[in-house]
């Protein structure tokens, strides 16, 4: 049993992890205090699960200060503290001092494996593009110069990009023979990493490097999805198949290989950040 300081640091663990490449060196009081702030609001969402009005204010909030993933985001952190302090959501044990046993959590913890990437098999046969594949090559050239040129619309050409990138991206799913559900999950991760790559990092796709993807796969996409991790399990393969469909579709001249080697290298460690932020304390 802990106390109520050191269970707030253990529930905000993941966002206080120091990372230099995140946060400056001047910038990490003031983003602590922001964090501590953050969580208290969090914990008492957490423990008043009814009051749906101020959840939303929060995101908000939130989306007011830029972060687009907000909703997600809170959901995240929500599910987090009902699994860290099972008993604080059980009207039965509330007031009885076992605010903080963290052995009941689920007990062995889910082991997440990697995707298997054994059942997929893609169609030989080249995709042919639709006219509205013009569009979205147009579209990321738009999205790509806005990033380059720092103009104050990436926000925008991103939005448009997406809308015809991942609709077009789950129709060549289809051809090469993907399900569905699947060309689904594909497009929702690859919406995160879009949102990671120029909306946070100001990067264009060709420009990903290992750091980014380092990032991305330990640390943005678990922290700001709140989908079941056996689905978010399917992101990395999701973001290769996406960089290999660009290529085909000639919308870049080359896939990014520093974004296959990373999804292939960084696999475990994605797995092992994965398990620590959905099993604090078993994994973590």
């Amino acid at each position: 049993m802990v106390g109520p300081a050191q269970a707030m640091m253990d529930f905000l663990k993941p966002l206080l992890e120091d990372d230099e490449n995140e946060i400056e060196d001047a910038d990490k009081e003031g983003y602590l205090n922001e964090t501590l702030a953050l969580g208290q609001i969090i914990w008492n969402l957490a423990l008043d699960s009814e009051n749906s009005s101020a959840k939303e204010n929060v995101i908000q909030s939130l989306r007011d200060k830029g972060m687009d993933e907000a909703e997600s985001f809170i959901d995240s952190l929500l599910g987090r503290h009902r699994r860290m302090f099972p008993d604080l959501h059980d009207p039965a044990r509330r007031g009885d001092g076992g605010f903080y046993i963290r052995e009941r959590l689920l007990d062995p913890p889910k082991e997440y494996v990697p995707y298997d990437e054994s059942k997929l098999v893609l169609r030989e046969e080249p995709y042919v593009n639709t006219p509205e594949n013009a569009a979205m090559v147009e579209a990321l050239h738009d999205l790509d110069e806005c990033v380059e040129t720092e103009k104050p619309s990436v926000l925008d050409a991103l939005q448009v990009f997406k809308e015809k990138a991942l609709k077009h991206f789950e129709a060549w799913l289809s051809f090469k023979g993907i399900s569905q559900r699947d060309a689904e999950n594909f497009s929702f991760g690859v919406d995160i990493f879009l949102n990671f790559i120029y909306n946070y990092r100001g990067t264009p796709i060709n420009g990903v490097s290992p750091e980014d993807m380092r990032i991305f796969l330990t640390a943005f996409v678990i922290r700001k999805c709140a989908a079941p991790p056996e689905e978010v399990t399917m992101f990395p393969t999701g973001i290769r198949l996406f960089n290999l469909f660009l290529e085909e579709v000639g919308a870049v001249k080359q896939a990014n290989p520093e974004i296959t080697n990373a999804v292939a290298e960084r696999r475990q460690e994605f797995l092992k950040a994965l398990r620590a932020w959905h099993f604090p304390g078993k994994h973590g």
